[in-house]
C-alpha cells in the first residue's frame, strides 16, 4: 500500500542517516555509507527488474518500506512538499506516484537509499549486506557505469555540463571519470 505522508521527523532522520545532501550531480552520501553506485533508470521511476532487486535487498536486512521524497528544486529536504510511505512489494503502486523530477527513495531505518536525478540515472548508497543482495539480484548493475558514461558523453556532445562528473564518479566508485 502507498501512503501519502506528511514529513515527520522520523522521515528526516532516516533521509539523514543516508544522505548529506538532496544533489545526485554532487556527493549525497553519508562518509558512513560504503557501497555505492550509478544505476541508469528508464523514466522517471526504476524499472520493475531494479525495484524488486531493490526489494529484495531491503528484504534482506528486514525492511519491507520505504519512503519516497520529492527534493527537485530544494536544497533541504525540510522544504519538501511531498512524502510517501511505500510497500516494496508492490512496484505498480510505486510506478503510479506521479514522480515528474528528483526524488529520494529510501530506508524507513536510514540504511540505504538512492536519489533518482531528472537526468535519467539514480545513485544508489548503503551498508554492505544490503549491496551484495542487491547486485546478485540486478547482475546489469555492472554494466550501469559505462552506460551512465555514454550518456553523459553524448550529452557533452550536444553542451551539456559536465563538470561534475569527475567528482561525482570519486564520490561513488572512489575514481574520478573524465570524459
Amino acid at each position: 500500500m502507498t501512503q501519502k505522508m506528511s514529513l515527520t521527523e522520523d522521515i528526516k532522520l532516516s533521509f539523514h542517516k543516508i544522505f548529506v545532501s538532496c544533489d545526485p550531480f554532487g556527493e549525497p552520501f553519508c562518509n558512513v555509507v560504503p557501497c555505492r553506485l550509478i544505476l541508469c533508470p528508464y523514466g522517471y521511476h526504476l524499472d520493475e527488474e531494479q525495484f524488486e532487486a531493490l526489494s529484495r535487498a531491503a528484504g534482506s536486512v528486514g525492511e519491507k518500506k520505504a519512503f519516497v521524497l520529492t527534493i527537485e528544486g530544494i536544497s533541504r529536504i525540510e522544504e519538501s512538499k511531498e512524502c510517501w510511505e511505500i510497500d516494496l512489494s508492490e512496484y505498480e503502486a510505486y510506478a503510479h506516484i506521479p514522480l515528474m523530477m528528483r526524488y529520494a527513495l529510501y530506508s524507513t531505518r536510514g540504511n540505504w537509499g538512492l536519489i533518482v536525478s531528472e537526468e535519467e540515472y539514480a545513485v544508489l548508497g548503503s551498508r554492505e549486506g544490503f549491496m551484495d543482495v542487491f547486485k546478485e539480484a540486478y547482475p546489469e548493475w555492472e554494466s550501469q557505469l559505462p552506460q551512465f558514461l555514454d550518456m553523459w558523453r553524448e550529452k557533452k556532445g550536444w553542451g551539456s555540463d559536465v563538470s561534475w562528473l569527475p567528482a561525482l564518479t570519486k564520490h561513488v566508485y572512489g575514481r574520478a571519470y573524465s570524459l
